[in-house]
């Protein structure tokens, strides 16, 4: 037991100590924006890999309905990092044997652009309208997850910057006890 908690405490701050990091680098500039062509469901795989752990963990059922000849053009760590923090949360924020839904599809953004469209759906503890204004205001927004896990609020912060670098944009849809739905868009790749 002692094990797993230093385990999983060194995870957690490991996560916080790496947004941080990058949330600094990005807010000085020192994060080059490298876009290249990239298949989603590819980030998608990576990314449930890594967080194994913490899914199987939660006893949680993962839905990946990612359409593998799906492709954008966006820089691939920062894409990485943006898919990351959303599944993440979307795991903190689930209680166990809850269900999280990952999917994906081609749409048009309000310019005519062909753009994907990633959902990163959960069945969690859901987020306020107040807080989701937050949110999408910049504020800092923390919150202890289901198992008391803790976050410094800068990892949301990350995704919307990454998003925004990238040309797309961030909706978010809650309800408190309902679960969280985080979409955003990405360009295709031409």
């Amino acid at each position: 037991d002692y094990i797993r908690a230093i385990y999983d405490s060194s995870k957690n701050l490991y996560g916080i100590t790496n947004n941080l990091l990058q949330f600094s680098r990005f807010q000085m500039g020192k994060i080059e924006h490298k876009p290249e062509t990239i298949n989603i469901k590819k980030i998608v795989k990576q990314c449930l890999k890594l967080l194994q752990g913490n899914i199987l963990k939660k006893q949680l059922h993962v839905f990946e309905e990612v359409n593998e000849n799906l492709y954008v053009f966006a820089d691939s760590d920062m894409l990485t990092s943006i898919v990351q923090n959303l599944m993440s949360n979307a795991i903190k924020f689930t209680y166990k044997n809850g269900d999280i839904r990952i999917k994906s599809s081609a749409a048009t953004n309000d310019e005519g652009l062909g753009v994907a469209k990633i959902t990163v759906e959960d069945s969690g503890v859901g987020i306020s309208e107040e807080d989701i204004k937050r949110i999408m205001d910049g504020d800092l927004y923390t919150n202890q997850g289901t198992e008391k896990e803790f976050g410094s609020g800068l990892g949301l912060q990350l995704v919307k910057d990454f998003i925004r670098k990238n040309g797309g944009e961030l909706s978010i849809k809650s309800k408190i006890n309902m679960g969280s739905s985080f979409t955003f868009t990405i360009p295709l790749s031409k």
